[in-house]
Protein backbone atom coordinates (compact mmCIF):
# COMPACT_ATOMS: atom_id res chain seq x y z
CA UNK A 1 0.00 0.00 0.00
CA UNK A 2 1.03 3.35 -0.90
CA UNK A 3 0.47 6.49 1.56
CA UNK A 4 0.38 10.04 -0.10
CA UNK A 5 0.91 12.53 2.03
CA UNK A 6 -0.56 15.89 1.74
CA UNK A 7 1.43 19.13 1.76
CA UNK A 8 0.20 21.90 3.59
CA UNK A 9 0.19 25.07 2.41
CA UNK A 10 2.89 27.41 3.81
CA UNK A 11 2.17 29.87 6.61
CA UNK A 12 3.43 33.69 6.40
CA UNK A 13 2.90 34.14 9.73
CA UNK A 14 6.24 35.77 9.91
CA UNK A 15 6.16 38.20 7.47
CA UNK A 16 2.55 39.37 8.55
CA UNK A 17 4.51 39.73 12.13
CA UNK A 18 7.49 41.76 11.14
CA UNK A 19 4.92 43.94 8.27
CA UNK A 20 2.99 45.04 11.62
CA UNK A 21 6.17 45.41 14.10
CA UNK A 22 7.57 47.35 11.14
CA UNK A 23 4.77 49.81 11.17
CA UNK A 24 4.44 50.22 14.91
CA UNK A 25 7.78 51.01 15.05
CA UNK A 26 7.67 53.83 12.85
CA UNK A 27 4.67 55.28 14.00
CA UNK A 28 6.64 55.15 17.34
CA UNK A 29 9.51 56.65 15.38
CA UNK A 30 6.81 59.46 14.05
CA UNK A 31 5.43 60.02 17.17
CA UNK A 32 9.30 60.08 18.60
CA UNK A 33 9.71 63.04 15.90
CA UNK A 34 6.64 65.19 16.78
CA UNK A 35 7.39 65.17 20.26
CA UNK A 36 10.59 66.63 19.76
CA UNK A 37 9.24 69.00 17.57
CA UNK A 38 6.57 70.13 20.52
CA UNK A 39 9.27 70.24 22.81
CA UNK A 40 11.15 72.24 20.67
CA UNK A 41 8.83 74.96 19.86
CA UNK A 42 8.03 75.42 23.44
CA UNK A 43 9.56 77.20 25.84
CA UNK A 44 10.58 74.45 28.23
CA UNK A 45 13.87 73.85 26.86
CA UNK A 46 17.11 73.95 29.00
CA UNK A 47 19.42 76.54 26.88
CA UNK A 48 19.96 78.52 24.06
CA UNK A 49 18.55 81.74 25.49
CA UNK A 50 15.13 81.78 24.60
CA UNK A 51 14.02 78.83 26.17
CA UNK A 52 14.11 76.00 23.51
CA UNK A 53 16.64 73.79 22.90
CA UNK A 54 17.57 74.31 19.27
CA UNK A 55 19.35 77.61 17.92
CA UNK A 56 16.83 79.12 15.25
CA UNK A 57 18.79 77.71 12.29
CA UNK A 58 18.31 74.05 14.03
CA UNK A 59 14.86 74.32 14.31
CA UNK A 60 14.44 75.66 10.82
CA UNK A 61 16.64 72.79 9.50
CA UNK A 62 14.31 70.56 11.67
CA UNK A 63 11.66 71.11 10.61
CA UNK A 64 11.82 71.01 6.71
CA UNK A 65 13.29 67.58 7.84
CA UNK A 66 10.25 66.72 9.55
CA UNK A 67 8.20 68.21 6.35
CA UNK A 68 10.08 65.60 4.09
CA UNK A 69 10.40 62.80 6.63
CA UNK A 70 6.59 62.30 8.50
CA UNK A 71 4.32 62.25 5.55
CA UNK A 72 6.60 59.55 3.89
CA UNK A 73 6.93 57.51 7.84
CA UNK A 74 3.39 57.02 8.24
CA UNK A 75 2.88 56.54 4.54
CA UNK A 76 5.11 53.45 4.81
CA UNK A 77 3.91 52.41 7.95
CA UNK A 78 0.36 52.54 6.49
CA UNK A 79 1.23 50.57 3.38
CA UNK A 80 3.12 48.03 6.10
CA UNK A 81 -0.36 47.58 7.90
CA UNK A 82 -1.89 47.16 4.04
CA UNK A 83 0.47 44.55 2.96
CA UNK A 84 0.08 42.46 6.38
CA UNK A 85 -3.70 42.46 5.35
CA UNK A 86 -3.13 41.74 2.21
CA UNK A 87 -0.46 38.68 3.19
CA UNK A 88 -3.55 37.12 5.39
CA UNK A 89 -6.09 37.29 2.62
CA UNK A 90 -4.17 37.32 -0.61
CA UNK A 91 -0.29 35.86 0.06
CA UNK A 92 0.29 35.65 -3.31
CA UNK A 93 0.28 39.68 -4.14
CA UNK A 94 0.70 40.60 -0.24
CA UNK A 95 3.97 38.63 -0.93
CA UNK A 96 4.76 40.76 -4.35
CA UNK A 97 3.99 44.03 -2.36
CA UNK A 98 5.76 42.99 0.67
CA UNK A 99 8.95 42.11 -1.32
CA UNK A 100 8.72 45.57 -2.81
CA UNK A 101 7.50 47.55 0.43
CA UNK A 102 10.63 46.39 2.54
CA UNK A 103 13.42 46.86 -0.61
CA UNK A 104 12.07 50.56 -0.48
CA UNK A 105 11.67 50.83 3.26
CA UNK A 106 15.37 49.53 3.47
CA UNK A 107 16.39 51.64 0.57
CA UNK A 108 14.82 55.08 2.21
CA UNK A 109 16.70 54.30 5.68
CA UNK A 110 20.07 53.92 4.15
CA UNK A 111 19.27 57.45 1.58
CA UNK A 112 18.19 58.36 5.18
CA UNK A 113 21.10 57.37 7.32
CA UNK A 114 23.72 58.24 4.45
CA UNK A 115 22.67 62.05 4.24
CA UNK A 116 23.78 63.29 7.25
CA UNK A 117 20.89 62.61 9.72
CA UNK A 118 24.02 60.05 11.24
CA UNK A 119 22.47 56.45 12.56
CA UNK A 120 20.70 55.55 15.64
CA UNK A 121 19.24 52.64 16.87
CA UNK A 122 15.71 52.77 15.36
CA UNK A 123 17.65 52.83 11.78
CA UNK A 124 19.46 50.15 12.68
CA UNK A 125 16.54 47.84 14.09
CA UNK A 126 14.34 48.68 11.26
CA UNK A 127 17.19 47.87 8.22
CA UNK A 128 17.44 44.46 10.24
CA UNK A 129 13.88 44.09 10.27
CA UNK A 130 13.46 44.76 6.46
CA UNK A 131 16.09 42.77 5.59
CA UNK A 132 14.28 39.97 7.85
CA UNK A 133 11.02 40.79 5.84
CA UNK A 134 12.65 41.09 2.45
CA UNK A 135 14.43 37.50 3.41
CA UNK A 136 11.06 35.74 4.50
CA UNK A 137 9.10 37.32 1.92
CA UNK A 138 11.68 36.30 -1.14
CA UNK A 139 12.00 32.90 0.26
CA UNK A 140 7.85 32.50 0.23
CA UNK A 141 7.90 33.51 -3.83
CA UNK A 142 11.52 32.15 -5.11
CA UNK A 143 11.98 28.61 -3.66
CA UNK A 144 10.05 25.88 -4.67
CA UNK A 145 8.16 24.02 -2.42
CA UNK A 146 6.33 27.34 -1.36
CA UNK A 147 6.30 28.73 -4.64
CA UNK A 148 3.86 26.08 -6.29
CA UNK A 149 1.57 26.88 -3.82
CA UNK A 150 1.31 30.72 -4.19
CA UNK A 151 0.83 30.30 -7.77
Amino acid sequence: MTETTKTQRPNVIIPIILCIVVALLLLAFAGFLLIMLNTALTDNGPCCGSGTFMFPDELASFTQYLKVTLPVLFSVAVLHLLVALLLRLYKRIGLILGVILFGIDVLFIIYSDASGRGVNLISVLSILLGLVGLFYALIYLIREPARSFFK
